[in-house]
């Protein structure tokens, strides 16, 4: 449960920190404390590879 939306979270910290992390959780309405307990749904899953892509376009996304 979660474990696709942590991974992207936790490339978004590595590459952007909190700063990124924070935008990240305004885009996708999830918290990185929250992401592992987040059902890996595929719509949630989906708005989360957007956030990513619109955050870091240069990086592929880990899911």
């Amino acid at each position: 449960m979660g474990l696709l939306i942590k991974k992207v979270f936790d490339k978004v910290q590595e590459k952007g920190g909190i700063p990124l992390l924070c935008k990240m959780a305004i885009r996708t309405g999830i918290t990185s404390h929250t992401a592992p307990t987040v059902p890996d749904a595929p719509e949630t899953v989906a708005k989360v590879k957007k956030a990513f892509a619109e955050l870091l376009p240069t990086e592929v996304s880990p899911i």
